[in-house]
C-alpha cells in the first residue's frame, strides 16, 4: 500500500489515487496467481509421477499393505 501511495502525487483526486492503489494490489495478485498455479502443476507432475511408478511396481509385483495405504 506504501509502495502505490508513493507513485501517487500529493495533490491528484483521491479517487484516481484509490484506482491507482487497486490497478497495482491487481498487478501483483495476478502474478501472484500465476506463480501458484505455475507450483501447482509442478506438484500435481510430482504426485503424477509418483503414482506412475507405484502403479509400474504393482504391475510388476504385488504390493503390500503400506504400499497401497500410501498410494492412497
Amino acid at each position: 500500500m506504501e509502495e502505490a501511495e508513493a507513485r501517487c502525487p500529493e495533490a491528484c483526486y483521491s479517487l484516481d489515487s484509490w484506482h491507482g492503489c487497486l490497478v497495482m494490489l491487481r498487478t501483483k495478485l495476478k502474478g501472484w496467481n500465476i506463480k501458484r498455479m505455475g507450483d501447482q502443476k509442478k506438484e500435481k507432475k510430482l504426485l503424477m509421477d509418483e503414482l506412475a511408478l507405484i502403479d509400474k511396481q504393482a504391475d510388476d509385483r504385488d504390493l503390500s499393505q503400506g504400499e497401497w495405504i500410501h498410494r492412497y
